[in-house]
């Protein structure tokens, strides 16, 4: 998930990063110095046609661990004043993390980062801002919507509700939005029954423009997909600036209010 920290061209505006809040929401963002540092490339698994992780090993003495929720900012090397926060997609370990990147025609960092190999070192500065899942445990019912590389903000939080005793009692929702069944990414993982004590997770894909044989849903964002849930649940949203906008009007109109409304929108 990405943000722009300017306005280079359209491709910068596509996606969000994590961080910031509706009014009243149970969430904060770290406003420290961040300090630059280095991490270098150890491994890279292509996950569909233009989307890759990249794991990143840096020396663990910076932060130890990433807070769940945090992004990092990535740093041009012949711009280094010049940075764009990226969603933490994982932590394999206390000296590494993964970045979900997916190539966008004309744009900068994206590119970038897509055409880094193992063994290239970036000039990063972070982790900022963390997810409070404090929010999650008051809601029994939560309902994710992500589209595309959206769902990056989501994957930590769903291992940490399967896992978590505290969340037995809980039901999430993941509504999964793609163009088409090729877009998707982290498909076995997301499909995975593996709940060790902790939140049941009920995931749908939804597609809009998928030409072969599909039985699942089809179209865009719709209250149809959700409308039962409008009543108690809390709502995590992550995509294009466009589809968290279009989301957050359809909340407001279902009466859903701003402190059951969390969108990363960096």
């Amino acid at each position: 998930a990405v943000v722009s920290t300017q306005s280079t061209g359209e491709e910068e505006k596509l996606w969000p990063s994590e961080g910031e809040h509706q009014e009243n929401s149970k969430t904060t963002s770290t406003s420290v110095t961040l300090l630059p540092f280095t991490a270098t490339v150890s491994d890279i698994r292509k996950l569909n046609h233009d989307c890759s992780l990249i794991t990143f090993s840096y020396n663990g003495e910076f932060m130890a661990n990433p807070p769940l929720g945090s992004h990092v900012y990535v740093h041009l090397l012949n711009k280094p004043v010049d940075k764009k926060p990226y969603t933490v997609f994982s932590v394999p370990d206390m000296r590494s993390f993964q970045l979900m990147v997916k190539r966008y025609p004309d744009s900068t960092y994206s590119a970038y980062l897509a055409d880094l190999t193992p063994g290239d070192s970036i000039c990063l500065s972070g982790f900022d801002g963390h997810f409070d899942m404090d929010q999650l445990r008051a809601c029994p019912e939560i309902v994710m919507l992500g589209a595309g590389t959206g769902i990056t903000p989501f994957i930590r939080i769903l291992g940490r509700l399967k896992k978590s005793s505290h969340f037995s009692s809980h039901h999430c929702t993941l509504l999964y939005y793609n163009k088409t069944k090729a877009d998707r990414v982290w498909m076995e993982e997301l499909e995975r029954d593996d709940v060790e004590g902790g939140c049941k997770i009920d995931v749908r894909h939804v597609l809009s423009q998928e030409q072969g044989e599909w039985e699942g849903l089809r179209g865009r964002l719709s209250p149809t997909h959700f409308q039962d849930k409008v009543e108690d649940a809390l709502f995590l949203v992550c995509g294009p600036i466009a589809f968290i906008e279009e989301a957050g009007n359809i909340l407001k109109d279902n009466a859903v209010p701003s402190k059951r409304i969390f969108e990363f929108t960096g």
